[in-house]
């Protein structure tokens, strides 16, 4: 899994209004080679159909918590290094070894069918 897929690496594209609007993720599976394959939206935040957040929470003495409104996954900080890649809207995006584990953790409990999770709806290159 730590190998560089072919194709073009995921850029963010700019909300049609950042005060207004955010991005929900659909994970939709995996491909032959076990990256995950997910789609990217933006979504009025007065018209988002029903989504887990998924976030980090400072936990003391237990790591990082990921929690969402129904269910929380543990898990501590890993490598800041990214070596998993994942496909979103086609394109790769390095993702963490945590960042993967709780997405597939979440698609596994069916619950939603979206999900906002920071690390990759926020486009971490822009303060916008």
């Amino acid at each position: 899994m730590g190998e560089e897929p072919t194709a073009t690496r995921f850029i963010h594209e700019p909300l049609p209004d950042s005060t207004t609007y955010i991005r929900l993720l659909q994970i939709q599976g995996a491909d032959s080679d076990g990256h995950l394959l997910c789609l990217l939206t933006a979504w009025p935040v007065a018209k988002t159909p029903d989504y887990y957040a998924l976030s980090y929470v400072l936990r003391k003495h237990l790591g990082y918590v990921l929690s969402t409104v129904a269910y929380s996954v543990r898990y501590t900080w890993g490598s800041p290094t990214p070596i998993y890649w994942i496909f979103i809207n086609g394109y790769k995006f390095p993702a963490g070894e945590n960042c993967v584990d709780a997405l597939i953790q979440a698609y596994s409990t069916k619950a939603s069918r979206y999900f906002w999770m920071d690390a990759l709806c926020i486009d971490q290159n822009t303060t916008q």
